[in-house]
């Protein structure tokens, strides 16, 4: 048992739950390094508590930050926070650990993201685990 009261796996099964909901896999293509495109996770939200959970879950390879008011928010002027997970490998490694628990679109969004930088990291993609 956890901080949380629940198993290693019950923790990756919320944060795949909580990351279909509210995350999502990005391929960036940074303008000052090469323009090598790299993959990131991200989830916005306005409780730090869950993003932190989320943290724990995948072995703290992500930075949460904020608090931050989100200008473009016409609806909302609550505080943000916010979960970064940079780069090629950590990507990869998070969506493999989520994988069993992801919806069917994060899925598919995640494996298009890899697919997308992988030539660029000499790497044959997800390694998929069910």
């Amino acid at each position: 048992m956890n901080k949380y009261g629940t198993s290693e796996k019950e923790e990756l099964a919320w944060a795949g739950g909580f990351f279909s909901g509210e995350g999502c896999t990005v391929c960036h293509i940074h303008k000052t390094r090469n323009e090598r495109p790299y993959p990131f996770i991200h989830i916005n939200q306005i409780h730090e508590e869950e993003l932190i959970r989320f943290n724990d879950a995948i072995g703290n390879l992500g930075n949460v930050i904020g608090p931050y008011i989100k200008k473009s928010n016409k609806l909302s002027k609550k505080p943000m926070w916010a979960i970064n997970c940079y780069g090629y490998e950590k990507t990869k490694h998070i969506l493999e650990m989520l994988w069993p628990y992801l919806s069917k679109a994060k899925q598919e969004q995640g494996l298009r993201v890899i697919n997308q930088c992988k030539e660029y990291h000499e790497d044959e993609g997800l390694t998929i685990r069910y």
